[in-house]
C-alpha cells in the first residue's frame, strides 16, 4: 500500500487546530510530535522525567506534523502530475467541484487551502506554519503505527482521557472518556480542553447536587469530550451545539461509544439560537468569538450559573478580560497552563 506524507512544521499554538484541518480535509491519519505538549504531559511525573530530558532537548521548538493521504495514481505520475487523493469536508467541496463528485485534488491546491486556513488561525493565535515537503511510504501498518503516540492521559482529579483502540483499566473513582484524536476538534491532549475538563470535574465535586440538577451546555462541541465529561460527572440536563454538522455527527458517535448518548441533546447551531438560561455554560473556543460573544452570554447564564470559558491563548488574555469588565459577570478564577487561559466566570444572584 502507498500513502504520501507531508511533513510540516508548526507553531505549538496552532498545533491542535492545524491537525484537525488535516483530518477534515481528508488525511487518512495525522502525528504530531510537539516538544511543548509533550513536556506538558510529563510536568509533575518526576519517575519519568529522567527518561524524557534528552529526547525532549532534541526535539525542535516547533511541533512537527505528518499527514498522510492516499494517492490518486502511482507515486510516479503523482511526483510528475502533482495529484492526491482528498475526500474535501462539505465547504470545500461545495466550492471546488459539485457536491456529489470527488475529483483527485493537486497537493499545490491541497497547500493553498490549508495556507487559507493557517492564515485565519493566525489571526487569533499568532504562530508559524511551514511545508518541508513531501515523500511515499511504502508500509501497509503505518495507519496504525501513528496510534502509538497517543496513551490514556489522566487530565484531573477523576478524568482520563483514552483512546478507543487501547484496553484500560481504570482506579474505582476514575472515569475514562474515550475519544479518538483527530476526527474532531478536542480530544483532551490540548491545555485548553484539560483546564476544562479540570474546571468541570472541581465544580462537581465541590457542589455534587447543583451539578446533577443544572442545565448545561457545551458551545462549540467538537469532539463532544465536554458533554460526555458533564454526563461522566452526573450532570443531568445537557445540551452540545456546534455550528459545524460534522463535528456533531462525531460527537454524537462519541457519545455513543461512551454510554452517554442517552443524556445529551446534540445539534447543529450557534448560541444565538438557543433559548436558555443554563447554570453551567462550558465553551472551548478562541479569543476573538469569547469577545464578539461577551454581551451575549450572560442572558444564556441563570442566576448563580458558571460560565467557563477556554481556547485563550496568553497574548489575547487582557481584550478577553476587558470585554467582560463591560458585563455582570464576576471572573471567580482565571487559570493559566503555559501559554493557555481558562476562565471561570459566575453570574451573581439577582
Amino acid at each position: 500500500m502507498q500513502s504520501i506524507k507531508l511533513n510540516f512544521q508548526v507553531s505549538h499554538s496552532l498545533a491542535e487546530l492545524f491537525t484537525y484541518t488535516l483530518s477534515a480535509l481528508g488525511a487518512e491519519g495525522v502525528t504530531t510530535v510537539d516538544r511543548e505538549e509533550l513536556a506538558g504531559l510529563y510536568d509533575g511525573r518526576p519517575a519519568l522525567n529522567y527518561a524524557m530530558d534528552d529526547y525532549l532537548a532534541s526535539l525542535p521548538e516547533e511541533a512537527r506534523v505528518e499527514a498522510y493521504f492516499k494517492p490518486a495514481q502511482p507515486w510516479a505520475q503523482v511526483a510528475e502530475n502533482n495529484q492526491v487523493l482528498v475526500d474535501l469536508d462539505r465547504d470545500y467541496q461545495a466550492e471546488l467541484y459539485e457536491p456529489e463528485h470527488t475529483q483527485p485534488l493537486s497537493l499545490k491546491a491541497l497547500l493553498a487551502l490549508l495556507e487559507d486556513k493557517v492564515q485565519i488561525f493566525q489571526e487569533n493565535l499568532g504562530g508559524s506554519c511551514s511545508f518541508e515537503g513531501a515523500e511515499i511510504i511504502e508500509d501497509e501498518d503505518w495507519d496504525h503505527q501513528w496510534q502509538e503516540f497517543y496513551q490514556p492521559l489522566r487530565l484531573s482529579r477523576r478524568l482520563t482521557v483514552c483512546p478507543s483502540w487501547l484496553s484500560y483499566e481504570p482506579d474505582p473513582e476514575e472515569m475514562v472518556l474515550k475519544i479518538d484524536p483527530g476526527r474532531a476538534f478536542g480530544t483532551g491532549y490540548h491545555e485548553s480542553t484539560e483546564l476544562c475538563l479540570k474546571a468541570l470535574d472541581d465544580l462537581a465535586y465541590d457542589q455534587p447536587a447543583f451539578f446533577q440538577e443544572a442545565r448545561t451546555l457545551d458551545l462549540g462541541t467538537g469532539s463532544g469530550i465536554l458533554a460526555i465529561a458533564l454526563a461522566k460527572l452526573g450532570a443531568r440536563h445537557i445540551e452540545a451545539v456546534d455550528i459545524d454538522p460534522d463535528a456533531v455527527t462525531v460527537a454524537q458517535e462519541n457519545f455513543q461509544g461512551n454510554q452517554v448518548a442517552d443524556r445529551i441533546q446534540a445539534a447543529t447551531g450557534e448560541l444565538n439560537q438557543l433559548k436558555g438560561p443554563y447554570h453551567i455554560l462550558v465553551a472551548n473556543l478562541i479569543a476573538k468569538l469569547h469577545i464578539d460573544l461577551a454581551e451575549a452570554y450572560p442572558h444564556y447564564l441563570a442566576p448563580g450559573g458558571y460560565l467557563i470559558l477556554s481556547g485563550i491563548i496568553d497574548e489575547q488574555f487582557p481584550k478577553v478580560r476587558q470585554a467582560f469588565a463591560q458585563t455582570d459577570l464576576v471572573l471567580e478564577e482565571a487559570r493559566l497552563k503555559h501559554d493557555w487561559w481558562t476562565l471561570i466566570f459566575r453570574k451573581l444572584d439577582a
